[in-house]
């Protein structure tokens, strides 16, 4: 099994042997959608993931700083997705940004508590290639174009980057 998706309900924690299993399996991507469930659990699984990148996907969940402190320490993160319903702060942020070194893709949608304050943090992301940040309810399109722009020069590299829902076909 190399995909892990939990979607809508709710479930119990898990046993130390089944977060060992999931830990020794060849797991390099969690899902979890809508479910109420310890997210420090599946982060401590995904710690323990030896795939060489790792995927990170919570969807409708309400991340905490803690939680998102503990995705950060996952060496070998590459991709991670954020949706509606996360209740990160812009110190667990910039918390992640410190840690999450080998991060190439962050999607981050529908957020309501960060600030500009999180932007400038995330410049401290080194190895970003692709960022999506759509509806942050305090942080408008024009001041996250200016966080691509200042990332790119600090950088000195372009990245793909989605701004923009003009129609806001995504949103449910």
């Amino acid at each position: 099994m190399k995909y892990l998706s939990i979607e809508s309900g709710v479930l119990p924690e898990f046993s130390q042997e089944e977060i060992q299993a999931c830990k020794n399996s060849n797991l390099h991507t969690i899902l979890i959608d809508n479910v109420k469930l310890n997210n420090l659990q599946i982060c401590e699984i995904a710690k323990g993931l030896t795939a060489p990148k790792v995927r990170i996907d919570f969807n409708y969940i309400p991340l905490t700083d803690s939680e998102l402190t503990c995705v950060s320490q996952i060496q070998n993160l590459d991709t991670f997705i954020v949706w509606e319903g996360a209740k990160i702060t812009d110190e667990g942020m910039c918390q992640f940004s410190q840690n999450a070194k080998n991060l190439t893709f962050l999607r981050m949608d529908d957020i309501d508590f960060l600030t500009k304050k999180s932007t400038d943090c995330m410049l401290n992301l080194p190895s970003l290639k692709d960022i999506m940040l759509k509806r942050w309810k305090h942080v408008p399109e024009s001041q996250m174009e200016k966080f691509v722009s200042a990332y790119e020069a600090k950088h000195k590299r372009k990245i793909e980057a989605s701004i923009y829902d003009p129609v806001g076909y995504e949103k449910p």
